[in-house]
């Protein structure tokens, strides 16, 4: 199974996660969350990132879903997925891939 982790400023993402279970039902695996806010350390941020990945790595693949190319989230993600196998980024996250994911 593919995993997805969505990385967002603010709750963002967790309200798209949130809105697409309402859709397609709860996932009660597969699908994790950061949420990052101006407040949060770019170094805590690297650390969440790094244990997300531990407890997600799947060898079906990774999917990292962002809000917007050139933001802090991505920033965070592209150095980090660029050494896991079978990963990938995705800019611009919308209720639509999500659902579809």
């Amino acid at each position: 199974m593919v995993n997805l982790i969505v990385i967002t400023h603010g709750e963002f993402g967790a309200y798209l996660v949130e809105a697409a279970e309402w859709i397609v039902g709860q996932q009660t695996q597969g699908v994790e969350v950061i949420s990052i806010s101006p407040k949060t350390a770019l170094d805590k941020v690297k650390e969440t990132l790094n244990d997300a990945v531990a407890r997600n790595s799947s060898p079906d693949g990774l999917v990292f879903m962002t809000d917007m190319l050139g933001g802090t989230p991505t920033n965070m993600v592209l150095p980090l997925a660029k050494d896991i196998p079978n990963s990938a980024v995705i800019c611009g996250i919308n209720i639509n891939m999500l659902v579809s994911a």
